[in-house]
C-alpha cells in the first residue's frame, strides 16, 4: 500500500511540474513571441551537443576495428524530453493566440503567409505520411515515442519562424557554429569523445578522422559543409569574426574526411560562385562572361586532374581504392558502391511487398538487417528509396509535394540571394542520392540542421524577395502619383499665367 501510494504521489507530482512547465513555457512565448524561433533553435542544437558529451563515447582502435564504447543515454533523453515539452508549449500559445485573436507582430506578408501555411501543412502531411500511416496500415507493427514528439518540435519552429524578430538565417547560422566549434574544442580537451583513431586517411601521416558531438563523421562533415557555403553566400558585417569562423568551419570539413560532404560543399561553391559571376558581377567588357567562365571550367578540370595525380602518387593502387569501402572503419562494407547499389536493391523489393504504406518502422529493424547480412544497414542511404521503403508510395508523393513546394522557395529566392539558395538546394539533391538527408523522426542529428537550413533559408529570402519587390512597386507607384500631381498643378500655374 505505501509503495502504490508513493507512486501514485510522485505521479501526480510529475503531472503538476509538467502542467506548471507548459503554462510557464507558453506565457513565455505568448510575450515574447520575437525571440521563440531563436531559443527553441539554439536549444535543439544545445540538446544535440549535450546528449553526445553526456554519454561519456569513446571511440576506441580494438582488434577488429573501430569500438564505439557508448555511456549512460539517461541524461540525453530528459533533455529530449524537456525539449519535446517547450516544443510543445510553443504550439499551445499559437492556439492561445487563435483563440483569443491575438496577430502578433509578423515577419511576412498576408501573400506570405498564404506560402508558408502551404509549406507546413505540406511538411505535417508528410510527417503524418511518414510516420504514422505505417503504423496502422505496414505488415508488421513497430512503435517508437520518437515516431510522434518529433513533430512538435517541427510544428513549433514552423510556427515560430512567422513571428520572430531574429533574421531565420543568423539563427541557423549561430546553431551550426555551435555544432562545429564544440566539436573543435572537445578535440582539444578531449580527444577519445570525438576523434577516431586508426583511420585510413587520404592525407599522408595523418591518421585521426574528427566525429564532433554528432553521431558520425558524415554528420559533422554535412554540418561543416552547409555552414561553409552559407558563409559565403551572406557575408556579416564583423570582418575578423566572419573569416576565423570560416577558417575554423574549413578546418572542421577537412579533418571529417567526410568526401561526400567535401565534394557537396565544393559543388554548393561552384554553383554559388558560377552564378554570381553570371548574373552578379559587373565584369570588364574586355573580358565576357563566357571567357571567364571557359576560364573557371578549365581551372577545375586542372584542379581535378591535379588531385587524381596526387591520389596516384599518395597511394598507387588508386584503382583499388575507389573500389574499396569510403569508410572502412565505420560501417563495414556499406559505403562501398557496389554495396550501395544492393542495398538500394533491397529497399525497393522490400518497399514493393507493401507499396502503398511501406514496411514502417521495421524496415530497418535488427531483425531485417541480419537477415541480409547488413547489420549496419540504417537506412536507405537515399532519400527516395527511404521513404518508400518506410512509407510506400503515399510517403513518396508527399515528399515529392514538399520538395516541389522548396523548390519553388529557392527559385524565388535565387535572384535576392544571388544564387544563395540554388547553391544550397543543389547540396541536399546531391547528398539525397547517397544519404537519407530527411529524416524526420530525427531532430537531433545532421539531417534535422541542414533540411532546417535549406527551408528556412529559401522560405525566409523568398518572402523578402517578394516584400522587397511590394515595397518597391509601391515606391514607384508613389513616385508616379507624386509626378502626375507635380504635372498637374504646372499645367494649373500655366493656364493662371494665360488667363
Amino acid at each position: 500500500m505505501i509503495e502504490i501510494a508513493l507512486l501514485s504521489a510522485g505521479t501526480l507530482l510529475l503531472l503538476a511540474l509538467a502542467f506548471t512547465g507548459v503554462s510557464v513555457v507558453a506565457l513565455l512565448t505568448y510575450s515574447f513571441p520575437g525571440r521563440i524561433f531563436q531559443g527553441l533553435f539554439l536549444g535543439t542544437a544545445c540538446v544535440s551537443v549535450l546528449s553526445t558529451i553526456l554519454t561519456g563515447r569513446i571511440l576506441n582502435l580494438g582488434d577488429s576495428g573501430l569500438e564505439v564504447i557508448e555511456g549512460s543515454t539517461l541524461i540525453g533523453k530528459l533533455l529530449l524530453l524537456v525539449l519535446a515539452g517547450v516544443a510543445f508549449s510553443v504550439c499551445v500559445a499559437w492556439w492561445l493566440w487563435r483563440l483569443g485573436n491575438k496577430h502578433p507582430p509578423l515577419r511576412y506578408t498576408s501573400e506570405g503567409l498564404v506560402d508558408i501555411n502551404r509549406l507546413t501543412w505540406y511538411f505535417i502531411i508528410f510527417y503524418v505520411a511518414f510516420s504514422l500511416l505505417p503504423l496502422a496500415f505496414a505488415p508488421k507493427f513497430a512503435f517508437q515515442a520518437s515516431l510522434v514528439y518529433p513533430l512538435f518540435v517541427w510544428l513549433a519552429l514552423l510556427l515560430a519562424i512567422r513571428t520572430t524578430a531574429v533574421d531565420p538565417v543568423l539563427v541557423i547560422r549561430q546553431a551550426l557554429s555551435l555544432i562545429v566549434l564544440s566539436s573543435l574544442i572537445a578535440a582539444i580537451v578531449k580527444p577519445s569523445l570525438v576523434l577516431q583513431p586508426g583511420y585510413a586517411s587520404l592525407i599522408p601521416g595523418f591518421n585521426l578522422r574528427l566525429w564532433g558531438v554528432t553521431s558520425h563523421a558524415n554528420s559533422l562533415g554535412a554540418v561543416s559543409g552547409i555552414l561553409l557555403v552559407l558563409q559565403f553566400i551572406e557575408k556579416p558585417r564583423h570582418f575578423l569574426l566572419h573569416h576565423s569562423l570560416t577558417f575554423c568551419v574549413l578546418v572542421a570539413l577537412l579533418l571529417t574526411q567526410s568526401k561526400s560532404s567535401i565534394a557537396g560543399a565544393f559543388l554548393g561553391l561552384a554553383v554559388l560562385f558560377i552564378w554570381r559571376i553570371w548574373f552578379g558581377s559587373k565584369l570588364d567588357g574586355k573580358r565576357p562572361k563566357r571567357v571567364l567562365l571557359g576560364t573557371i571550367a578549365l581551372l577545375f578540370l586542372g584542379a581535378t586532374a591535379l588531385g587524381v595525380v596526387w591520389l596516384a602518387i599518395n597511394d598507387p593502387s588508386l584503382w583499388y581504392a575507389v573500389e574499396r569501402r569510403l569508410d572502412p572503419r565505420a560501417v563495414g562494407l556499406l559505403s562501398t558502391f557496389s554495396n550501395r547499389l544492393q542495398i538500394w536493391e533491397f529497399a525497393f523489393w522490400r518497399g514493393m511487398e507493401s507499396p502503398l504504406f511501406g514496411q514502417g518502422l521495421s524496415m530497418w529493424d535488427l531483425q531485417t538487417r541480419l537477415s541480409i547480412g547488413m547489420t549496419s544497414a540504417v537506412s536507405a542511404h537515399n532519400m527516395f528509396l527511404q521513404t518508400f521503403s518506410r512509407a510506400g508510395l503515399f510517403g513518396l508523393v508527399t515528399l515529392l509535394f514538399l520538395l516541389a513546394a522548396m523548390i519553388r522557395f529557392a527559385a524565388q529566392a535565387a535572384t535576392f540571394s544571388s544564387g544563395g539558395s540554388v547553391a544550397l538546394l543543389a547540396m541536399f539533391f546531391a547528398r539525397s542520392v547517397t544519404e537519407s538527408s530527411l529524416q524526420p523522426t530525427g531532430i537531433l542529428g545532421a539531417e534535422f540542421f541542414t533540411f532546417m537550413a535549406l527551408l528556412v533559408f529559401s522560405s525566409d529570402r523568398a518572402m523578402l524577395a517578394r516584400k522587397a519587390i511590394v515595397l518597391k512597386t509601391t515606391i514607384s507607384q508613389a513616385e508616379r502619383f507624386k509626378e502626375r500631381d507635380k504635372s498637374e498643378q504646372i499645367c494649373r500655374a500655366n493656364v493662371v499665367s494665360k488667363t
